[in-house]
């Protein structure tokens, strides 16, 4: 799948979705902006206003780079052929956001089976569609209109949160479940894990501004700690290792339905990872590869 941009000698040039999806993420952290930081509020999670269904994986730490990008404050997407089935269109110059859509194929096997036929192994990959954010739809009708806003309001009065309290309750205890599997030292005013002795270190949750802070600052080094060899045994350089421990936080927001917005302050990350991913795209990938299976080994799969 390619992408148009613009034109190369009087040619249309092409430019394939993932290099676009790295492309925003770069303009965003050179901006100063860290895109996955999220304040959840009643409008719930990322999900699809025609179907309800909510984007999962890596998705949702994608549409937050689209999101903070173009300052979308609605979490709901659409696709473009969804929105003509019920009579809308794409406002013009508007840009789409992109999630991955997962695929499976086949290959067939050097080796035959037993009766001599063909055998064939399978493998997953991933195509890249675009879905556009709500605010950038209209219906060409009056009538396609108002249903269109229905359908907004619809999604966004079914995903009243709980109270808040219950919430947090809620998300503590699933998150910190993973004290059963690393030891964690709790005191001091640092954050960190120790990958020698396999602990999370943290300061104790009073010392925090707000309990969602204290969670996501668990989330982020526990994410770290999947890295440990008897787990998932990530190898990968300073600044890799911190962007998978973003994208996980990130996604662990997401899943508990808490803001992430006030985790420590990763500025000089943002700065060491455009080079990073300019050398090569495919390290974001890879990194939210990483960071989905971190965030279900720590909180369990989707």
């Amino acid at each position: 799948m390619t992408v148009m941009n613009g034109r190369m000698n009087g040619k249309k040039s092409y430019v394939k979705p993932e290099e676009v999806i790295v492309n925003d993420l770069i303009k965003a952290l050179e901006s100063g902006v860290n895109p996955w930081r999220k304040e959840w509020d009643c409008k719930g999670g990322f999900r699809n206003v025609l179907t309800g269904k909510a984007y999962r994986g890596s998705n949702p730490a994608l549409l937050c780079i689209r999101s903070a990008l173009s300052n979308w404050h609605f979490p709901l997407f659409i696709g473009g052929g969804q929105a003509r089935s019920i009579n809308c269109t794409i406002k013009k110059g508007s840009k789409s956001a992109r999630v991955l859509q997962p695929i499976q194929r086949s290959f067939e096997l050097k080796e035959k089976d037993e009766n001599g036929e063909s055998q064939y192994g399978q493998f997953m990959s991933y195509k890249a569609v675009p879905v556009f954010n709500v605010q950038d739809i209209k219906g060409l009708d009056n009538e396609a209109q108002i249903k269109l806003e229905k359908l907004i309001e619809t999604s966004v009065s079914n995903a009243k949160p709980r109270p808040l309290d219950e919430k947090l309750k809620e998300a503590h205890d699933r998150l910190f479940q993973w004290e059963n599997q690393v030891k964690t030292i709790k005191g001091g005013d640092r954050a960190y894990y120790r990958p020698t002795s396999d602990e999370i270190v943290i300061p104790r949750r009073y010392n925090f501004k707000n309990d969602e802070s204290y969670l996501m600052t668990y989330g982020h080094e526990a994410i770290h700690s999947t890295l440990h060899k008897s787990r998932l045994d990530r190898q990968l350089s300073y600044n890799q290792e911190e962007l998978v421990a973003e994208l996980g936080s990130c996604l662990l927001a997401h899943r508990l339905e808490i803001s992430n917005i006030d985790i420590q302050n990763h500025a000089a990350y943002l700065e060491a990872w455009c080079p990073m991913l300019k050398s090569d795209p495919k390290i974001l990938f890879k990194s939210l590869a990483n960071a989905s299976k971190a965030a279900d080994m720590v909180i369990g799969e989707q």
